[in-house]
């Protein structure tokens, strides 16, 4: 559907306000817009919200043009296109059952990816709680490494000073049996 545009013209040589009809030629010079109440419409009309009081109610009569909104309202043959607000019909019993399907359905998903959540959760947390006690025993094997390195460094010094007193008593003993042979010799 297309909207062509109409004008109104006035012929050029008449000087008079009255509207003529569509059919009249139409001269450049003199082109004259219709009245308000002729005028097509830009889809803009009063809301009940801007009619809410009998003054109101009259002042866009006046505008609209001869019937008054009042008598517009009581006689709907009558009316210029009131602007309602528009509510959207309820959903179809099939499409409100497709969509509470749906809603549950998102809503068990939800609920399973949450459990899931939750149990990895607490699966991270005993990990973590396992992690630190074994970061702890970690720590406590490396002291006792180091204490045990250091025993074993303790006790390769005391085998290398056993070793060397036997050394020193076997030359002692050499010692004191040679000044025994000579002084039983003597």
């Amino acid at each position: 559907m297309t909207i062509v545009p109409t004008i109104i013209t006035a012929p050029a040589d008449s000087g008079s306000d009255h509207e003529h009809s569509p059919n009249t030629t139409a001269t450049p010079s003199k082109l004259r817009r219709r009245s308000r109440a002729t005028r097509r419409s830009t889809g803009i009309t009063p809301t009940e919200a801007d009619l809410d009081t009998p003054d109101k109610i009259e002042e866009m009569g006046k505008i609209l043009g001869t019937n008054t909104v009042a008598d517009q309202l009581r006689d709907p043959l009558l009316a210029v296109p009131i602007a309602h607000v528009y509510t959207v019909p309820p959903p179809s019993p099939e499409l409100l059952t497709k969509l509470t399907k749906e809603l549950d359905n998102q809503r068990r998903k939800c609920e399973e990816v949450d459990c899931t959540l939750v149990r990895n959760l607490e699966e991270l947390r005993r990990k973590d709680l396992n992690v630190r006690a074994l970061e702890k025993t970690n720590t406590r094997l490396k002291s006792t490494l180091e204490q045990l390195e250091d025993d074993i460094v303790k006790l390769r010094k005391m085998k290398s000073a056993t070793i060397t007193l036997k050394d020193e008593n076997a030359a002692l003993i050499r010692v004191i049996g040679k000044l025994s042979k000579r002084k039983s010799s003597v």
